[in-house]
């Protein structure tokens, strides 16, 4: 999935609590989640997988759901499965990834983006969870890149392979908290 969005729309958020779903209830899942650097990673990991899992019934963090590990990193659980967060991934095997701002993180640190597009992506197989989400950042960068061919394929209504980014658009205008109502006045503007 390669998701085009406007900001504050909970993208992040649904994403960090479908890979804590994930990997509670899925045994000898690896998951990551990538940022453009590791203290935003590491708020993601905070705000929205930590807090989350920590606010759970006591009952549903035992047994395989209860924590076996944890660091301001990285959270297994005793069924085997982990969340891991960092700028990148190289090594191993992800049942489900999630890049955030990869938008961003082409326009400021082409040289990560780079990293992520040849060695974390290649990181998740077949038949697995990959989600790329960002607003726009420019015309230019493998992410503006990829949510094009994205988009044309789409719009060309041949069928997506599993290799396949599957397009998804949310633009600010088709979500009411981004737009004002006129004034009764009638909305008065100057020729400037």
């Amino acid at each position: 999935n390669i998701i085009l969005k406007a900001r504050q729309l909970g993208f992040s958020t649904a994403i960090q609590v479908f890979i804590l779903d994930h990997a509670l209830f899925n045994d000898n899942r690896q998951c990551g989640v990538i940022a453009q650097s590791i203290d935003l990673a590491t708020g993601i990991f905070a705000t929205k997988i930590l807090y989350p899992y920590e606010r759970l019934p006591s009952w549903l963090k035992t047994g395989r759901r209860a924590v076996k590990s944890q660091t301001k990193t990285f959270l297994e659980f005793n069924n085997d499965s982990y969340i891991r967060i960092a700028v990148s991934f190289r090594s191993g095997t992800l049942q489900v990834l999630h890049v955030s701002e990869y938008g961003k993180i082409c326009a400021q640190y082409p040289l990560r983006a780079d990293e992520v597009q040849s060695g974390s992506l290649n990181s998740v197989h077949d038949g697995s969870y990959l989600f790329i989400e960002s607003t726009a950042e420019g015309a230019s960068g493998n992410y503006f890149d990829m949510s094009i061919k994205a988009m044309e394929l789409l719009e060309s209504g041949i069928p997506l392979t599993q290799q396949d980014f599957k397009f998804h658009f949310y633009p600010w205008y088709q979500d009411p908290k981004y737009v004002l109502s006129a004034p009764d006045s009638g909305l008065q503007l100057s020729k400037k």
